[in-house]
């Protein structure tokens, strides 16, 4: 099916004149952060995904203790020379308003993107004129950036649903509909990554109309809930030769591993940092 949605085109100038270290050729490292954050570093690139938050209240996520949280505001090693800084949507699990100003401040060269509804929160920061000319506020359906090389799409997916009843009428309405959630396809040095942050499992008719079964993607991030047998019919659809499962529970991992032991290309990391080589294919 031929997508319906118009391309926004941003073109952003530049090269970057930042050193990286590739560790071998043809390879990319992933390593978890936290919820559905993580570290993806290519040859000559580094990005990150929903990785900027934390001081959540309640064990109902995992999110990035202080000392990892410390190494990335300060750009110190395996977070230094980050390229792009990636949100997928506003809720706390995935952004922290002043981490990520933080994080801007103390990373000059680095860039982020985001919809709408996180920079309109960032805005209120005493400290956003210092940041706000690295910011990308997406609004559009299918918005392409490509930058020193990297060549991102983001597409506004649906926020998968979470039903409340409304006291006074009794009504179930959806608490997330209006929920701005993008998710990102991002090439990087003839590797492509796709992070889909909280999309729904019920989402197949996007992917039909962004035309993503027809893109090989190396690695992608899905959320828990697409091991539905909704999510892995569209998993199945994909041309994805790694799938990473996130958004687990703390406590959670070893059930979650349980359903994936016969599918050796999907990963549910163990522990927060642990990293994983994929090798081109």
């Amino acid at each position: 099916m031929k997508s319906v949605l118009k391309y926004a085109i941003i073109l952003i100038a530049a090269a970057s004149s930042l050193s990286y270290t590739q560790e071998l050729p043809e390879t990319c490292a992933v390593t978890y952060i936290a919820n559905e954050g993580f570290l993806a570093e290519t040859s000559n690139h580094k990005i990150m995904f929903d990785a900027l938050f934390g001081g959540i209240k309640g064990n109902w996520c995992e999110q990035p203790g202080d000392s990892v949280l410390s190494l990335m505001i300060t750009g110190c090693p395996p977070f230094d020379n980050i390229n792009f800084v990636f949100v997928s949507h506003r809720h706390a699990d995935h952004f922290k308003e002043k981490t990520v100003v933080d994080f801007l401040k103390g990373n000059v060269n680095s860039m982020l993107v985001c919809p709408v509804q996180v920079n309109e929160i960032l805005s209120k920061n005493p400290d956003y004129n210092l940041i706000s000319g690295r910011i990308i506020s997406l609004n559009s359906p299918d918005t392409v950036i490509q930058k020193a090389g990297i060549t991102i799409r983001a597409m506004k997916f649906s926020h998968g649903s979470y039903f409340e009843t409304d006291t006074a009428t009794g009504q179930k309405y959806d608490l997330h509909k209006d929920v701005q959630n993008y998710c990102y396809f991002v090439e990087s040095d003839g590797f492509t990554l796709f992070h889909s942050g909280d999309c729904s499992v019920y989402n197949n008719n996007q992917f039909e109309e962004y035309n993503l079964k027809n893109n090989r993607i190396e690695v992608a991030f899905f959320d828990r809930t697409f091991l539905r047998k909704e999510g892995m019919e569209i998993i199945s659809s994909l041309n994805a030769g790694n799938i990473v499962f996130m958004h687990i529970e703390p406590g959670s991992t070893e059930y979650y591993k349980s359903f994936i032991k016969d599918y050796p290309q999907i990963t549910v990391f163990d522990n927060k940092s642990d990293r994983k080589i994929i090798k081109k294919q």
